[in-house]
């Protein structure tokens, strides 16, 4: 049975990093000979610029970083911002006060990578972010640089909500939804002032309860019940104040770790009772990534468990042993091997 660490929300939206967003401009840039003098680049007695500014990259003469109109120092109106290839990288909406921006940030492909505002340095209003292809991924809102309102996160392929949830002057506040790439729900919570609160359910790809628990204060807490897909209660916990202080396993296939991840243990259940397999491991055994490449190029890597040593095998019908039981050597050997009927050792 997963634990619930494994779905633990992660808010995943593009962070874009760009230092054009907030674009300090200083120093005054040479007066180029084709450049009328009296309408590019000048400043003022105090030394603020004013009117049409166009600065050059230092080691690219030719190519553009920004162009722009000032006014008492301040951008006004529509300034752009380049790449030192020639790409347009952002444009930037100043409004009269020189701080009210809207911006426009690009891909280097030349797609729209996000739209919003900022007042001063930080992000302000609402903003929606796009990949390469032109397709949204997510879209989140700000209060002078502090999430504040929605927040979705996009499948770009179908346009199914990855994550959605409210946030209040930076605290998480309200319901809770995430849905598989079908657009089915996956999982549903409540926030209460930065805090798990209520009842939280995860649900199979195809629509079945997977598992269902109440949180109190950002805790477990109460009873949790796991469910296989097709419907049959697997295991339940219960929970105080998020420690565990009961398990009972029902149906299905339960494992069991040594630290670092090594099995320990496998066993099976079927209606309470241990119903199948039994396997014991020595505590031997390490996890290996592999790197393959997909059919469209892209590197995979998957975790592999490499050296490990059954100790035990066994098989239980309805609670009791049945059949051989094999213990092994270390060296992967047969120790001995011990029959059973009825769980009574022959």
């Amino acid at each position: 049975m997963r634990k619930l660490s494994e779905y633990r929300f992660k808010v995943s939206h593009r962070i874009v990093v760009l230092s054009v967003v907030m674009i300090m401009i200083g120093g005054v840039t040479p007066l180029r000979a084709q450049e009328p003098a009296d309408s590019l680049n000048q400043t003022d007695d105090q030394g603020r610029k004013q009117g049409h500014w166009i600065k050059y990259f230092p080691e690219h003469e030719k190519q553009v970083m920004y162009d722009g109109y000032f006014k008492n120092d301040l951008p006004i109106g529509l300034l752009k911002r380049y790449t030192p290839d020639g790409k347009l990288q952002a444009e930037m909406d100043y409004a009269a006060d020189g701080y009210t921006i809207q911006a426009k940030l690009y891909h280097p492909n030349g797609q729209l990578m996000a739209t919003g505002g900022y007042i001063g340095k930080v992000k302000d209003g609402e903003w929606t972010y796009y990949n390469e292809a032109g397709k949204k991924t997510s879209h989140e809102g700000f209060k002078q640089g502090v999430s504040h309102g929605s927040f979705e996160e996009y499948y770009p392929s179908t346009g199914a909500t990855v994550n959605q949830l409210t946030w209040v002057d930076g605290v998480k506040q309200g319901p809770w939804i995430q849905q598989f790439e079908s657009g089915k729900l996956k999982l549903k919570a409540n926030y209460e002032k930065g805090h798990l609160e209520g009842d939280i359910t995860f649900y199979y790809p195809e629509g079945g309860v997977q598992m269902k628990g109440q949180y109190v204060a950002g805790m477990k807490q109460g009873t949790w019940k796991y469910f296989l897909e097709d419907g049959r209660l697997a295991s339940i916990i219960g929970h105080k104040d998020g420690d565990v202080v009961s398990s009972v396993k029902v149906n299905g296939t339960f494992t069991e770790h040594y630290p670092g991840r090594i099995p320990s243990k496998v066993e099976n259940y079927r209606n309470g009772k241990l119903d199948g397999d039994y396997l014991v491991y020595y505590k031997v055994g390490e996890w290996v990534v592999n790197e393959t490449t997909n059919k469209d190029g892209e590197v995979e890597r998957v975790e592999e468990l490499k050296g490990q040593q059954l100790k035990m095998k066994a098989n239980y019908v309805e609670g009791k042993l049945e059949g051989e039981v094999t213990y092994y050597k270390p060296d992967g050997s047969v120790d001995k091997v011990e029959k059973y009927v009825g769980g009574e050792k022959q």
